[in-house]
């Protein structure tokens, strides 16, 4: 996302310029330090992966097929965590207190994990609760076939708050990057990121802020104070 140094006039304003370029900058680092805070080790090379499956409905099915993606995963060296292999060994599935236990205990390992793998063709209930909490844990996220061949993060670009069937509507580009795009975030994470924004201009000196809320919002920006406030 580039920043412009002329202001809507077209002339050259580098303190609006400046202001924002540091933002932008210090967002940046932080999130870089996120990554590199939660950055796992080479591929497979004994990460402790969460295998997320259907369970309920066709357990047979969906128990040979859970075993068939904890096999995959301890051929690509890792090391699968499945809760719904384990727990319903010893907690009634069809008992709501139970399975509702069994699915509390299995996000505390999913903490401890460094990847969710997703499998299958659909997200039941419980399979998508687990995403969300990944999500929130910064844990990355992998999507999977059936047959186990990785859908190279497919749904993950189409939760992006900015893609529209192949195309972004934010960025100047022809097609999606998909991965590859550093812009990649859901409605709630540009939401969220927007807030940041928002908060680290309010907190600038009053006439600097005034004049950044102007110039790029518009004049309008959530929350704003005003000189009294000051």
């Amino acid at each position: 996302m580039s920043i412009s140094k002329r202001n809507k006039e077209g002339y050259l304003d580098l303190t609006a310029y400046q202001a924002l370029t540091n933002i932008v900058r210090e967002e940046k680092k932080k999130n870089k330090a996120l990554k590199k805070s939660k950055q796992v080790q080479p591929k497979g090379k004994g990460n402790i992966v969460f295998i997320c499956s259907p369970f309920a409905g066709d357990i047979v099915t969906n128990t040979i097929s859970a075993q068939k993606y904890g096999k995959f995963a301890v051929k690509e060296e890792a090391i699968p965590v499945i809760p719904h292999l384990m727990y319903p060994q010893f907690l009634d599935e069809n008992n709501i207190d139970e399975r509702q236990l069994g699915i509390k205990m299995g996000l505390v390992l999913m903490s401890k994990c460094s990847e969710l793998w997703v499998f299958g063709n659909y997200l039941s209930s419980g399979m998508t609760l687990e995403v969300q909490k990944a999500k929130m844990m910064k844990l990355p996220v992998r999507y999977f076939t059936t047959e186990c061949v990785e859908k190279r993060g497919l749904a993950e670009v189409e939760e992006c708050f900015a893609y529209n069937r192949g195309s972004c509507e934010i960025l100047s580009v022809k097609r999606c990057q998909g991965n590859r795009c550093s812009f990649l975030k859901t409605a709630a994470e540009a939401e969220k990121e927007k807030e940041r924004v928002v908060e680290r201009i309010q907190n600038l000196d009053y006439y600097l802020r005034e004049h950044l809320i102007d110039k790029y919002f518009g004049g309008n920006i959530n929350s704003r104070d005003t000189r009294e406030d000051l």
